[in-house]
């Protein structure tokens, strides 16, 4: 979590499984965003899941909106896939 003023504004978790750290649940509040705390929360929490697993590889999923943070960080896409839901 990445707190601002006392006020939580950004989240990103970590899960290891399977030789990688998942990274999951990555968002930031609309007023917040793209001034860095989306980054910073998600550095941190690979940095922990790292120290503790000695694990470097990490993976994830992306919506549209988080795809450029995800690139400038060095992730690259590896797949693509669709959801289907029922109305």
């Amino acid at each position: 979590m990445a707190y601002r003023e006392g006020v939580a504004v950004a989240t990103a978790a970590t899960l290891v499984a399977g030789g990688a750290i998942g990274v999951y649940s990555v968002g930031t509040l609309p007023q917040y965003r793209r001034k860095g705390y989306g980054e910073a929360v998600m550095r941190r929490a690979l940095d922990e899941a790292h120290a503790e697993s000695g694990l470097a590889r990490s993976v994830l999923q992306s919506s549209t909106e988080g795809l450029h943070l995800y690139q400038r960080m060095g992730y690259r896409s590896t797949a693509r896939y669709a959801v289907f839901a029922r109305s």
